[in-house]
Protein backbone atom coordinates (compact mmCIF):
# COMPACT_ATOMS: atom_id res chain seq x y z
CA UNK A 1 0.00 0.00 0.00
CA UNK A 2 2.78 2.46 0.86
CA UNK A 3 5.37 1.06 -1.53
CA UNK A 4 7.54 -0.31 1.28
CA UNK A 5 8.75 -3.89 1.67
CA UNK A 6 6.85 -5.49 4.59
CA UNK A 7 9.90 -7.48 5.76
CA UNK A 8 12.05 -4.34 5.85
CA UNK A 9 9.41 -2.48 7.83
CA UNK A 10 9.02 -5.41 10.26
CA UNK A 11 12.79 -5.63 10.82
CA UNK A 12 13.02 -1.90 11.39
CA UNK A 13 10.10 -2.00 13.83
CA UNK A 14 11.68 -4.95 15.66
CA UNK A 15 15.03 -3.12 16.02
CA UNK A 16 13.30 0.01 17.35
CA UNK A 17 11.19 -2.02 19.79
CA UNK A 18 14.16 -4.03 21.08
CA UNK A 19 16.12 -0.80 21.62
CA UNK A 20 13.22 0.67 23.60
CA UNK A 21 12.84 3.47 21.04
CA UNK A 22 9.35 2.43 19.90
CA UNK A 23 6.38 0.89 21.63
CA UNK A 24 2.64 0.58 21.31
CA UNK A 25 0.26 1.98 23.87
CA UNK A 26 -3.40 2.82 23.82
CA UNK A 27 -6.05 4.54 25.89
CA UNK A 28 -9.67 5.53 25.48
CA UNK A 29 -10.12 8.61 23.39
CA UNK A 30 -10.46 11.90 25.28
CA UNK A 31 -13.29 12.71 22.85
CA UNK A 32 -15.50 11.98 25.85
CA UNK A 33 -14.31 15.17 27.49
CA UNK A 34 -14.30 17.16 24.26
CA UNK A 35 -17.93 16.29 23.51
CA UNK A 36 -19.21 16.83 27.04
CA UNK A 37 -19.81 13.09 27.45
CA UNK A 38 -17.16 12.65 30.13
CA UNK A 39 -14.11 13.98 31.90
CA UNK A 40 -10.38 13.56 31.58
CA UNK A 41 -8.43 14.17 34.77
CA UNK A 42 -4.93 13.79 36.12
CA UNK A 43 -4.57 12.55 39.69
CA UNK A 44 -1.39 12.90 41.73
CA UNK A 45 -0.99 10.16 44.32
CA UNK A 46 1.26 10.05 47.39
CA UNK A 47 1.94 6.55 48.70
CA UNK A 48 2.89 5.35 52.16
CA UNK A 49 6.47 4.14 52.52
CA UNK A 50 7.02 0.75 50.92
CA UNK A 51 3.62 0.61 49.21
CA UNK A 52 4.40 2.24 45.86
CA UNK A 53 4.49 -0.89 43.70
CA UNK A 54 1.44 -2.47 45.36
CA UNK A 55 -0.59 0.72 44.94
CA UNK A 56 0.59 1.22 41.34
CA UNK A 57 -0.40 -2.34 40.40
CA UNK A 58 -3.83 -1.97 42.03
CA UNK A 59 -4.48 1.35 40.27
CA UNK A 60 -3.34 -0.04 36.90
CA UNK A 61 -6.08 -2.69 37.13
CA UNK A 62 -8.90 -0.12 37.35
CA UNK A 63 -10.74 0.31 34.03
CA UNK A 64 -11.06 4.10 34.25
CA UNK A 65 -7.34 4.62 34.95
CA UNK A 66 -5.77 4.80 31.51
CA UNK A 67 -2.18 5.44 32.61
CA UNK A 68 -0.12 5.06 35.78
CA UNK A 69 3.26 6.78 35.81
CA UNK A 70 5.93 6.76 38.50
CA UNK A 71 7.27 10.30 38.76
CA UNK A 72 9.68 12.27 40.91
CA UNK A 73 9.00 15.38 42.89
CA UNK A 74 6.13 16.06 45.25
CA UNK A 75 4.11 12.99 44.23
CA UNK A 76 4.78 9.28 43.75
CA UNK A 77 2.32 8.42 40.98
CA UNK A 78 0.57 10.34 38.25
CA UNK A 79 -2.69 8.85 36.92
CA UNK A 80 -4.65 9.65 33.79
CA UNK A 81 -8.31 9.04 34.61
CA UNK A 82 -11.51 9.00 32.55
CA UNK A 83 -14.92 9.43 34.20
CA UNK A 84 -18.47 9.91 32.99
CA UNK A 85 -19.21 13.00 35.06
CA UNK A 86 -17.82 15.14 37.87
CA UNK A 87 -19.90 13.39 40.55
CA UNK A 88 -18.50 10.00 39.51
CA UNK A 89 -14.94 11.35 39.57
CA UNK A 90 -15.49 12.93 42.99
CA UNK A 91 -16.95 9.69 44.34
CA UNK A 92 -13.98 7.71 43.04
CA UNK A 93 -11.38 10.15 44.38
CA UNK A 94 -12.92 10.42 47.86
CA UNK A 95 -14.24 6.90 48.41
CA UNK A 96 -12.22 4.92 45.91
CA UNK A 97 -8.55 5.87 45.87
CA UNK A 98 -9.01 8.04 48.96
CA UNK A 99 -9.80 4.87 50.91
CA UNK A 100 -7.20 2.57 49.32
CA UNK A 101 -4.63 1.14 51.65
CA UNK A 102 -1.20 2.60 50.95
CA UNK A 103 -2.43 5.96 49.62
CA UNK A 104 -1.83 8.91 51.94
CA UNK A 105 -2.87 11.85 49.73
CA UNK A 106 -4.25 12.73 46.30
CA UNK A 107 -4.62 15.85 44.19
CA UNK A 108 -6.88 15.82 41.13
CA UNK A 109 -6.74 18.18 38.15
CA UNK A 110 -9.45 18.30 35.48
CA UNK A 111 -8.47 18.75 31.85
CA UNK A 112 -10.67 21.54 30.56
CA UNK A 113 -9.11 21.61 27.08
CA UNK A 114 -7.67 18.74 25.07
CA UNK A 115 -5.45 19.92 22.26
CA UNK A 116 -4.59 16.54 20.75
CA UNK A 117 -4.52 12.88 21.63
CA UNK A 118 -2.51 9.89 20.51
CA UNK A 119 -4.59 8.72 17.56
CA UNK A 120 -4.28 12.15 15.93
CA UNK A 121 -0.54 12.57 16.46
CA UNK A 122 1.67 12.38 13.39
CA UNK A 123 5.42 12.26 12.78
CA UNK A 124 4.97 13.93 9.38
CA UNK A 125 7.24 11.20 7.97
CA UNK A 126 5.00 10.25 5.03
CA UNK A 127 4.76 12.27 1.85
CA UNK A 128 1.36 13.44 0.52
CA UNK A 129 0.84 10.58 -1.96
CA UNK A 130 1.36 7.96 0.78
CA UNK A 131 -0.98 9.82 3.13
CA UNK A 132 -3.58 9.88 0.35
CA UNK A 133 -3.19 6.10 -0.18
CA UNK A 134 -3.74 5.49 3.54
CA UNK A 135 -6.84 7.70 3.48
CA UNK A 136 -8.20 5.81 0.48
CA UNK A 137 -7.62 2.52 2.32
CA UNK A 138 -9.76 3.71 5.22
CA UNK A 139 -7.06 4.47 7.76
CA UNK A 140 -7.94 7.14 10.36
CA UNK A 141 -6.87 10.62 9.29
CA UNK A 142 -5.50 13.33 11.55
CA UNK A 143 -8.32 15.71 10.64
CA UNK A 144 -11.22 13.31 11.22
CA UNK A 145 -12.46 11.76 14.44
CA UNK A 146 -11.39 8.20 15.14
CA UNK A 147 -13.80 5.38 15.88
CA UNK A 148 -16.71 6.04 18.25
CA UNK A 149 -15.81 6.56 21.88
CA UNK A 150 -16.36 3.73 24.34
CA UNK A 151 -19.41 3.93 26.55
CA UNK A 152 -18.64 4.72 30.19
CA UNK A 153 -21.13 3.83 32.87
CA UNK A 154 -21.45 5.17 36.38
CA UNK A 155 -22.31 2.65 39.08
CA UNK A 156 -24.97 3.65 41.56
CA UNK A 157 -22.65 2.64 44.38
CA UNK A 158 -19.09 1.47 44.77
CA UNK A 159 -15.67 3.04 44.49
CA UNK A 160 -15.29 3.38 40.70
CA UNK A 161 -16.81 5.85 38.22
Amino acid sequence: MLGLDAVTVARSRHRLTEAGAAWISCSPTPALAATGQGLLAVAEVDCAGGSLLTVARALAELPHVTAVEHVGGDRDLLLTVMATELAALTHWVTRGIGAMQGIVATRTHLANTIYTEGSRWRLRALDRPRIARLAEAGAPRADTPSSPSPTWTTPSSGPCP
